[in-house]
């Protein structure tokens, strides 16, 4: 079983935000960001300018809730938006949540709410403001779902879209957590909730990396040329910083993974295509640059315009198409 068959087709999800920049064009000159970048920027005078993410957490709330394990869950929200602002290179300022509940515990709602406020301390943002919605008509009891969204600031001419990325920049990886909060369509229907140590490995919520990412936009500044948060759609996620293509060279793929390949049976190119294989965010900077300790060289631009992943004897290409 692979993601399609679980009931989640990427490329038609990719055929979606076609459409749906055909019907946004627009000309405003206070719009700084298009459809597809990882967070909508407005400009609001030379020096600065918003950037605005939304996002939820999907149906790893479901697993969660079949599991009756809450206190994680509110971090993969925040996560899920405040890595996205960091791909553009913005600071990250403020944050509001939406939860929405049939009849739940109480004491189940104070613990989502907590691991949201704990969160947005540990991304560096205020907790603003939030909306909380009780309907029993629509959610079954003790079912639940979160929204967030989070903004932040950056300078107009500071802004990373990746346009400066060029052949031979490197390509820097920092490690996720485990699957984070993407693909549990799939892997909810390879693992039973009784699978006390899977479960939590699972259930392991999606690393915040603000600090890191923060940290080397300031050191290095205008050598920090492009900046990927891998959700979605894997490892395609690269495609939405340039045209050229990368090749790519992995040491080894957390057990978690390899385990869901195998209870899958489906292959490393859907794997790739599916989940984050092990690394969360992805930073390409200039040739020569000095890195810091806590990010990993995997790889390298090249003249193509695919995807090469290699590790061990295997070979990986991911396309454009």
């Amino acid at each position: 079983m692979d993601y399609k068959q679980a009931g989640v087709d990427i490329h038609k999800a990719e055929h979606w935000v076609d459409y749906i920049k055909d019907c946004l064009a627009t000309n405003n000159a206070n719009l700084l960001s298009k459809v597809g970048d990882y967070a909508g920027i407005y400009k609001i005078n030379d020096s600065t300018a918003i950037a605005a993410t939304t996002d939820g957490v999907g149906t790893k709330i479901k697993l969660a809730m079949d599991a009756g394990i809450h206190n994680g869950i509110g971090q993969d929200l925040v996560a899920m938006n405040v890595n996205d602002l960091l791909c553009v290179g913005a600071t990250p300022l403020f944050f509001l949540d939406y939860i929405a509940h049939g009849k739940i515990d109480e004491t189940i709602k104070k613990e989502i709410f907590v691991s949201i406020v704990k969160a947005c301390s540990e991304a560096r943002m205020l907790l603003l403001g939030g909306e909380t919605a009780q309907m029993s008509d629509f959610y079954d009891n003790g079912k639940y779902d979160l929204a967030g969204f989070a903004v932040g600031l950056v300078h107009p001419n500071k802004i990373i879209t990746g346009n400066k990325i060029k052949p031979g920049d490197v390509i820097l990886g920092l490690p996720s957590t485990g699957p984070h909060s993407n693909g549990y369509t799939l892997i909810r229907k390879l693992f039973d909730t009784k699978e006390k140590g899977s479960i939590q490995k699972l259930l392991t919520p999606t690393r915040i990396y603000v600090k890191e990412i923060i940290n080397i936009i300031n050191d290095l500044q205008d050598k920090v040329h492009g900046i990927a948060h891998i959700t979605g759609s894997g490892f395609r996620n690269l495609f939405r910083l340039t045209e050229y293509g990368m090749d790519i060279t992995l040491r080894e793929i957390p057990e978690i993974f390899q385990e869901i390949k195998r209870r899958a049976d489906i292959d490393y190119t859907t794997m790739f295509e599916t989940f984050n294989m092990g690394w969360g965010m992805v930073v390409i900077v200039e040739e020569g640059t000095v890195l810091d300790k806590e990010f990993s060289v995997i790889g390298r631009i090249n003249e193509s315009s695919n995807i090469h992943i290699n590790f061990g004897t295997e070979k990986v290409l991911l396309t454009r198409n």
